[in-house]
């Protein structure tokens, strides 16, 4: 996961029921973008964060990146956070990436690697029984301001057709 969308998710009041179902894993780089320069700044978002990597809700990888996984990241024109979470990506075995930075997803995308929003997190949580349809409407009405108007419209669509259970 990286920054952004973990900043959303926390500001949305959503990650709890996120991190009870999935297993979220971070680069050492997005624990400093969040964590530590967020309590420099005193965005209490950060606090929170940082419980839930005490607690080991939230599993912080180190900054590690392959020559293999630099020269593609390269070629990519990655940067930042998005060169070590695409590389935790590649070394472990995840379902997908979670960011809400739509230039990176299409860059994933267009090298088959499926990518999740913030807003389809919790659209997920839901229909796995993470909670109830109440739950997962009141969430995205609350990361409503931090998402696209088309992301937020597509998501409540979802939700009002009833999904079906995965």
């Amino acid at each position: 996961m990286d920054s952004d969308c973990l900043i959303k998710l926390t500001k949305g009041r959503a990650k709890g029921k996120v991190l009870m179902h999935n297993k979220v894993v971070i680069p050492q780089i997005v624990k400093i973008e969040t964590v530590d320069e967020g309590k420099a700044c005193s965005y209490p978002d950060s606090l929170e964060i940082e419980k839930n990597i005490k607690k080991g809700k939230i599993v912080v990888n180190p900054n590690h990146i392959s020559s293999e996984i630099r020269h593609v990241a390269e070629t990519l024109r990655l940067k930042g956070g998005e060169v070590y979470v695409y590389s935790i990506f590649k070394n472990g075995g995840f379902t997908a990436i979670a960011s809400d930075d739509q230039k990176f997803i299409k860059k994933m995308t267009e090298i088959n690697i499926p990518c999740i929003t913030p807003t389809a997190l919790i659209i997920y949580t839901w229909r796995t029984g993470g909670m109830d349809k109440e739950k997962a409407e009141q969430l995205l009405e609350n990361i409503k301001p931090m998402v696209s108007d088309q992301e937020y419209i597509l998501s409540r669509l979802e939700i009002e057709k009833g999904g079906e259970s995965l």
